[in-house]
């Protein structure tokens, strides 16, 4: 694995969101996932691009509702 990816739980830590979100987050693209081969299966995440993404994510105004 290299160093600047981060498993799930890891990467949900650091973001300050939960699992959910960051599923979420694959599904409308704004974060790659990346799987390994083989029988494990584990999803991880580049580190920058969830930098960059959680720093945008701060930067949007809050919800009127």
């Amino acid at each position: 694995m290299p160093e600047d990816w981060l498993t799930i739980d890891e990467a949900a830590a650091r973001a300050g969101v939960s699992r959910a979100t960051l599923y979420r987050w694959f599904e409308d693209g704004r974060l790659t996932k990346y799987k390994t081969r083989g029988g494990q299966h584990q999803t991880f995440v580049d580190r920058n691009e969830l930098d960059k993404i959680t720093r945008k994510e701060a930067e949007r105004p809050l919800s009127q509702d």
